[in-house]
């Protein structure tokens, strides 16, 4: 059935080589490299080709700007421990080898890597966007496609970043910045004449793993604990148990769909780690469930309000009541449609691998 539904796709003529240099390469980075692989027979019109990998942690690998084996690459992080990768192991031409490129030699690799897209995909920050926003800045500057799972730089540099990819005749994409790899941003430009009114939703799924844990008995701490082991949350859960995370999800959808730029400062915010099992269970006693919910609104005055807070929905009068688990959903209100209702159910890193992807074909198959 599957390669009946391919010979029926229509498929281009021309094949366009993509050289595609990555900046971080954690499970999201390796999920994307590994579907660049299995789609390559897929007859989508672009031949993706690596020629660089950045990390963290694990040093970098990049060969002058010929081809890497991607699948040895994959294959190494698949059968060794974390502290034992060392990606200059696979050669780094004429650059010293070194476990952390800083800065300014990241920026100067992008500069002289002749890639046609850079993919960034490295940790957030939630106060400047930095170091991904100066990342994509030179790629643009450098006539690449900048594509990003990055909610930092949609907040701090959404207008910016757009301007200079017109300027240059290429794409910023980010479309899994907010709900992995759901269409949200793509939508809306599908969307012409539209105005959003308003959204609502449940946008970060750690908290909502917790959340649902604790409906099943758990402690606040211990459901924090089980979702840490399962690699849900981070050793480091702050920027999503007090709200972080989700407040910048509000300003980069306040940014792009109302265009209306705001800092996540603004953002009203409240976490969920003041919240004990006794709470929970009286909530359900009286057929009510706790979500972290995300909403912003344009108030008749033309002022935004943005907020994220902690709500007890019922089941009759909200759709978000029965999401579970690591599952996230958002509702756009506009002036030309009924409330629109998008869900993400237990989405996994290949979620948001396959947003980065659509965001690489819709980038080189649209270049003239």
């Amino acid at each position: 059935m599957e390669q009946t539904a391919q010979k029926l796709r229509a498929v281009p003529k021309e094949v366009k080589e993509c050289k595609m240099l990555l900046l971080g390469f954690g499970n999201v980075g390796q999920a994307f490299a590994q579907m660049c692989l299995d789609k390559a027979s897929f007859g989508h019109g672009v031949r993706f080709v690596f020629i660089g990998v950045v990390t963290g942690a694990h040093g970098f690998t990049y060969q002058g700007g010929r081809p890497l084996d991607m699948a040895q690459i994959l294959s190494l992080y698949a059968s060794s421990l974390p502290q034992e990768v060392d990606l200059c192991a696979f050669g780094t031409g004429d650059w010293p080898a070194a476990k952390v490129l800083d800065v300014a030699s990241t920026l100067r690799l992008i500069a002289e890597s002749g890639a046609d897209v850079v993919v960034e995909a490295v940790p957030v920050n939630y106060d400047t966007g930095e170091p991904a926003l100066s990342f994509l800045r030179k790629a643009l500057e450098c006539g690449m496609h900048g594509i990003s799972a990055n909610k930092g730089p949609v907040v701090h540099g959404f207008h910016d970043l757009s301007a200079l990819a017109a300027s240059r005749g290429k794409r910023y994409l980010f479309e899994s910045a907010v709900m992995d790899g759901v269409p949200v941003f793509s939508l809306w430009r599908n969307l012409p004449g539209a105005c959003l009114k308003g959204f609502r939703g449940v946008l970060n799924s750690t908290t909502n793993v917790i959340l649902t844990a604790m409906e099943d008995g758990l402690t606040f701490e211990r459901a924090l604990q089980m979702a840490q082991a399962a690699g849900i949350a981070e050793a480091d859960p702050a920027g999503d148990i007090d709200g972080w995370d989700a407040a910048v999800k509000v300003a980069a959808l306040c940014t792009v769909l109302m265009d209306v730029p705001i800092k996540v400062t603004d953002v009203q915010r409240e976490g969920i780690s003041s919240l004990t099992q006794q709470q929970v269970e009286a909530a359900a006693a009286e057929g009510q469930r706790y979500k972290l919910m995300c909403s912003a609104q344009v108030e008749p005055s033309g002022q935004v309000v943005s907020q994220v807070r902690l709500e007890k929905l019922t089941s009759a009068d909200s759709p978000f009541f029965d999401l579970p688990g690591p599952s996230s959903a958002l509702q756009i209100y506009t002036d030309v449609l009924a409330p629109v209702t998008i869900v993400s159910s237990d989405p996994t890193t290949k979620d948001t691998a396959y947003g980065i992807f659509g965001d690489c074909l819709t980038a080189m198959l649209e270049q003239t």
